[in-house]
């Protein structure tokens, strides 16, 4: 008993699969009801295409609709079956050719369908209940889905059949051979336009659209003289499509559509559903209710105007019942597009959120790609860098070799000979092996001259013992430096990659409230456009979407002013993006406000090289960075210290990183670079950051000199208390933050400036003074009078001038 109950509730489970995958589940009503409604649609509108008579009393556009439509075949069927009775040929004669052009149909479906169109799959057989109802789905789906010409050809067949019928049951007349004629052209025309409706590849097209208006246009001239209790369904069915496609399509399709529609009901009423189409077209963004009820007083107010009140009884009622049915097929979301339409007008004309979230991929993805470039160049830089430290010093090499001489030449009879009359030649054999030691960190028997081979015996062995005390020097060089196994910690790289990401999303934050005032300011101007985003913090960007190109055109100037004046910000030249439908999306964003242009006076210690480095650069986030690194100590070890912290910083801070996680990483290198402490390792950094947006400033030192800012005739000094980097385990770094002005001139000194000087009175006086010989001449007189007092340090001053950028502008102009 358990078995058979089992057996029966797994048959009633298969059953019920095999109808949920034929006919959807309860998930799926709302699509089965569309699809109803839309089938006794086609069939209403079969029923008076099949009655419509045109020239010769023929009768193709019900067929035409029969033979074009891939879909809704019955009730088209039912409908033409229906209007067998109307026709005035023999009413078993019209349904038998109905259905013969259905059988046709099917039949050049199935026996002209080639392999390609099958696209070579392999039938299987279907497995379960779900498989054999989705398939006999598809099936049906693809039962009337033959090539355009073949439905040409049944059309014009069956025309031809009815024709025949008629020309031979009316005695061969000429008016019925005309008529046969007429059929057998007018049907497969009738076709070809009435398929481009039916046609899912074509949709969004305008062939698409000539199909619609088409089978519109047929429908109200077929229903023109049909009245129901009193309803004009001619004046219905227009008023109601012409409201449909002013709301899918815009105003202008609208207004087109009604004069075509109405020319087909009365060519006398067809100004009144153009003047319902543009009422209608201003009043959809308010409300489809009021749109409608606009359109209603619009048309009857022509109406009355033409005929006179008495056609209030013939459009009133018309006209509500169209509005009406308008009002259900919006609130049933009738009128929304299909979802190949929706995703084709995504592709051309996307919408606000898809296109920020193609920003933000997009931003996402250059930021990776600019962060994987920041690390291939820093890679490159410590290799380079790591390959040079490895090889000894020209000079340790030079006592190295001049050892090996002395230790195989103090003994030798020739020693005299070398040593004395040609000392010259051998210092010159010295020194070639030195510089084969440095470029090539080996020597060989051929470095030496000939007749220094041919003289020295004990030449071979102290060109292997060169090499040897060379391979130890390198390897010592080796082991106290570790630039070469130099790598950032996992911590500093999940900071940066997080710190990048975070600052790319800042930028596409969607402000709201901005949204609204922006609509409503382009509402004021007489803008049209679909929609606005405003996103962004320091850097904002506004965009419109699908602007009217042709008034946008004469006014984007004054536009741009009036979004800058509304939201306090400076926007550089529009982006423009133009659309399929004439139209354009117009982004603006952000652009740089100011411009710094540096000039620096630099002098070396005596006879030393420089241990300063000086460097300004823009980052990808519009934020200008002067840097001055002092490395401590004198000579080539400063110099190298003070330049590789300057590289380091210029590539970390371009790719966007933040200013105290580049200088975590940049104290991580330099304090592990020389791991024997042999020699002092460690810089000074100076780092001026200034927001070319926003006119933000800071001021990051470590170790660095005062800061001074000439305003007007004042001096403002800026400093810390703070150790250079390399020192300690964390830099010891602070950030100042300073409130620019307008006019504002920033000087930056190395500590060969104000070293031994607290006070630098004469600095500060400098300063003060009057600044007309330029910025240029004042750095020079800032680095020449600290040499003059006394300074024996390397000597740095940097001048900063910050300027607006629209009246750098106007000079050029100028």
């Amino acid at each position: 008993m358990q078995d058979k109950k089992e057996i029966f509730l797994s048959k009633r489970e298969r059953a019920r699969e095999f109808l949920v995958a034929l006919f959807g589940d309860a998930s799926r009503a709302n699509e089965r009801l569309v699809g109803i409604i839309a089938g006794l649609a086609f069939g209403v509108c079969a029923y008076f295409l099949g009655s419509c008579p045109l020239f010769f009393s023929t009768y193709p556009l019900g067929i035409a609709l029969l033979c074009a439509a891939d879909r809704h075949v019955p009730f088209i069927l039912t409908g033409l079956c229906l209007s067998a009775a109307s026709t005035g040929i023999d009413i078993s004669v019209c349904i038998a050719a109905y259905f013969v052009t259905v059988v046709v149909r099917i039949f050049s479906r199935l026996a002209l369908e080639t392999a390609k169109s099958r696209g070579g799959e392999k039938r299987t057989v279907p497995n379960t209940p779900g498989e054999l109802a989705e398939r006999l789905r598809n099936g049906y789906k693809r039962l009337f889905s033959e090539n355009v010409y073949l439905r040409m050809a049944s059309g014009g067949l069956a025309a031809f059949c009815l024709s025949l019928y008629s020309v031979i049951s009316g005695g061969f007349v000429f008016y019925d051979v005309f008529g046969m004629l007429f059929s057998i052209v007018a049907a497969p025309a009738a076709t070809f336009i009435f398929a481009a409706y039916f046609d899912r590849e074509i949709k969004g097209t305008r062939l698409y659209d000539v199909g619609v208006i088409s089978l519109l246009t047929a429908t109200v001239y077929a229903m023109r003289d049909f009245n129901f209790f009193g309803i004009s369904t001619g004046a219905c069915i227009a008023f109601f499509a012409t409201l449909c496609i002013c709301r899918r399509r815009g105003m202008l399709e609208g207004c087109v559509s009604g004069l075509i529609l109405g020319l087909a009901f009365a060519p006398v009423y067809a100004p009144l559903f153009v003047l319902e189409a543009a009422a209608a077209g201003v009043l959809f963004n308010i409300s489809p209710l009021a749109a409608s009820v606009a359109g209603c007083v619009v048309g009857i107010i022509w109406g009355v105007y033409v005929g006179g009140l008495s056609s209030l009884s013939l459009l009133l009622p018309s006209l509500l019942c169209g509005a009406m049915l308008f009002g259900a097929a919006d609130r049933l979301s009738l009128i929304t597009e299909t979802p190949e339409l929706l995703r084709r007008r995504e592709e051309e004309f996307p919408t606000l959120e898809n296109i920020l979230h193609e920003k933000i991929n997009l931003s996402d993805e250059t930021c990776m790609k600019r962060l994987s470039s920041m690390f291939s160049d820093l890679a490159g830089a410590f290799f380079n860098l790591s390959d040079r430290l490895r090889r000894p010093g020209t000079l340790d090499l030079r006592r190295m070799c001049d050892g090996v001489f002395d230790k195989y030449c103090s003994e030798c009879p020739r020693r005299e000979l070398c040593f004395g009359v040609e000392y010259s030649a051998t210092l010159d054999v010295l020194n070639k092996l030195t510089s084969d030691l440095h470029m090539k960190a080996a020597v060989d028997i051929s470095s030496a001259p000939d007749y220094l081979r041919r003289r020295c015996a004990a030449l071979p062995q102290m060109i292997n013992e060169i090499n040897e005390n060379c391979a130890k020097l390198t390897e010592h060089a080796l082991m106290c430096d570790r630039t070469g196994a130099f790598a950032l910690d996992y911590d500093g790289i999940s900071k940066i990659l997080s710190d990048a990401l975070e600052s790319g999303r800042e930028d596409y934050i969607i402000d709201e409230s901005s949204a609204v005032e922006v609509a409503a300011l382009l509402k004021k101007m007489r803008f049209s456009c679909s929609g606005v985003i405003v996103y962004g913090g320091r850097r904002r960007s506004v965009l419109i979407k699908n602007l009217d190109n042709a008034r946008a055109k004469s006014k984007l100037s004054s536009l741009k002013e009036k979004i800058e004046e509304l939201l306090g910000v400076s926007l550089g030249d529009p982006t423009v993006v133009n659309l399929p439908n004439g139209n354009v999306d117009i982004t603006y964003s952000s652009r740089k406000k100011y411009k710094a242009e540096k000039y620096i006076a630099s002098l070396s210690a005596a006879g030393e090289v420089s241990g300063d480095a000086v460097n300004d650069f823009c980052s990808c986030r519009d934020v200008y960075y002067c840097l001055i690194s002092d490395g401590m100590g004198a000579g080539r070890e400063a110099a190298f210290t003070s330049r590789i912290s300057s590289v380091f910083l210029e590539k970390m801070l371009v790719a966007g990183n933040r200013s105290e996680t580049s200088l975590k990483l940049l104290n991580s290198f330099i304090s592990e670079r020389d791991g024997s402490r042999r020699s002092e390792c460690s810089a000074t950094i100076d780092l001026l950051e200034f927001d070319l947006l926003d006119g933000k400033m800071s001021l990051l030192k470590s170790g660095a000199a005062p800061t001074f800012v000439k305003r007007g005739g004042e001096c403002i000094k800026l400093e810390t208390k703070t150790v250079p980097i390399g020192i300690l385990d964390k830099p010891d770094c602070r950030r100042i933050d300073f409130d620019f002005q307008y006019g504002d001139k920033i000087i930056m000194v190395s500590d060969g400036v104000t070293r031994n000087r607290e006070d630098c009175v004469w600095l500060e006086n400098l300063i003060k003074s009057d600044w007309r010989e330029g910025a240029d001449v004042i750095a020079k007189k800032i680095a020449y009078t600290a040499k003059s007092e006394g300074s024996d340090d390397d000597i740095t001053a940097v001048v900063i001038e910050i300027t607006d950028m629209d009246e750098k502008a106007e000079e050029k102009t100028a």
